[in-house]
């Protein structure tokens, strides 16, 4: 006998993890959520205790890399970065990766990490899987499901991707999962349906994600054709349900761009241009640049009228607060294209009002939505506030770049 483990696993240790169980015919006979692992490991004794398991786990779970990105992210993000379900990066060099949780939980419960283990008779394993992809390719998916809390993203579109989502659970895995008859799911929907705050359906996610997750575990012995691993067990991997053969859809207006930010150019009008100037003036004066301010004028407008450079910049009651400015580069011999977030200032009344945030997500968005594999920025050592706002983000320490000097280079594969 078999059963198949969904865990949409918290990277910290007492955070909230989502977790289903299939029994050997698929049907979804447990989900729940709970925190601890020896919580997880309660409701493993429960449904699992003397069978076999094939675990699908979203969380980072072969993690050799000290710094910088795993191959699998790369390689998630080249294919399913334009749909925003790029991957972030995990390294050792972050506290909850040595060792990764998912790692320990593996080998306490006694399942291989490696994709080229399969599941048979004996052999329980665990592979690592990531829903945003997933559904991408399950459910034929144009672009992912804003069903997540994000920046300015409303109550009632969440809501509505979460109906979308439910719907597409049950159409595509529904008569597998035995969803029409399970009652822990018709409560989930009731719930989602009538939820009139955000924390309702934050509880949820987990949980309906773990679902997915289990549903995975279950195509990874039944289905094994299908699914692809991106990377390796010695470079890190996340597995998929296959690859997008489609192109993304475009975004509506109101993903488009977040209200107050403005892509500069040359079309741009003279005042909003002139104030963007400014702030590039403040911005090197920062850095002990000062002394040649119309020099740095002239030059912020030539990049903006020849777009050799992408300038976005906040704009609050008709004043440009805050900007950043990047430039496009490419590798021949990497085959791949970096965007360098150069320069992000904001006006030093407006900090900590999230101008800052609100720009490096659309620089990330823009990134994936142009196909670029990496954005890449430098900060100073003692700039604490820049380095947590980046952190915060999914930034990490470039793992080809030397850590040792007055600046820190971060990097972070593009997407929402």
């Amino acid at each position: 006998m078999v059963r198949y483990v969904g865990l949409d696993l918290a990277w910290g240790r007492t955070a909230r993890t989502g977790i289903a169980v299939l029994d050997d015919a698929g049907r979804l006979v447990h989900s729940s959520s709970v925190r601890t692992d020896d919580e997880i490991a309660d409701v493993l004794e429960q449904h699992t205790a003397g069978q076999r398991v094939v675990a699908a786990i979203d969380a980072p779970l072969v993690v050799p890399n000290l710094t910088g990105r795993r191959v699998g992210e790369v390689l998630v993000t080249r294919h399913f970065g334009r749909f925003d379900a790029g991957a972030h990066s995990s390294n050792r060099s972050h506290p909850h990766f040595d060792p990764p949780r998912a790692q320990t939980l593996a080998d306490r419960h006694g399942w291989d990490v490696d994709p080229a283990v399969r599941p048979a008779p004996g052999v329980s394993v665990a592979i690592e899987v990531y829903p945003h992809p997933a559904m991408v390719v399950l459910f034929g998916l144009g672009r992912v499901l804003p069903y997540k809390g994000k920046h300015r993203r409303g109550l009632d579109v969440r809501r509505a991707a979460w109906v979308a989502l439910l719907d597409h659970v049950e159409r595509v895995a529904g008569d597998v999962l035995g969803l029409g008859g399970n009652v822990r799911w018709a409560e989930v929907r009731a719930e989602v349906v009538a939820a009139e705050r955000a924390a309702v359906l934050e509880r949820l996610e987990d949980e309906v994600d773990a679902i997915v997750c289990a549903y995975l575990a279950w195509l990874w012995e039944t289905e094994p054709e299908r699914m692809v691993v991106l990377g390796s067990s010695t470079e890190g991997y996340i597995v998929v349900p296959g690859l997008p053969t489609w192109e993304p859809s475009p975004r509506v207006a109101s993903e488009a761009m977040p209200e107050g930010v403005v892509r500069v150019t040359a079309q741009t009008d003279a005042a909003t241009v002139a104030q963007v100037a400014e702030l590039f003036v403040a911005y090197r004066a920062f850095y002990g640049r000062q002394g040649d301010a119309d020099a740095a004028r002239a030059f912020l407008r030539a990049r903006v009228e020849r777009a050799d450079s992408l300038v976005w910049a906040v704009v609050e009651d008709g004043r440009a607060v805050a900007f950043t400015q990047v430039y496009p580069g490419h590798s021949s011999l990497r085959l791949s294209t970096t965007w360098q977030l150069n320069d992000l200032f904001v006006a030093p009344d407006v900090r900590g009002g999230g101008a800052g945030a609100t720009l490096v997500r659309q620089v990330l968005a823009e990134a994936s939505d142009a196909g670029a594999d990496e954005v890449r920025l430098e900060t100073q050592r003692t700039n604490t506030r820049a380095r947590a706002l980046y952190e915060r983000l999914g930034f990490g320490l470039a793992a080809d770049a030397g850590q040792d000097g007055e600046f820190l280079t971060y990097t972070r594969t593009p997407g929402r």
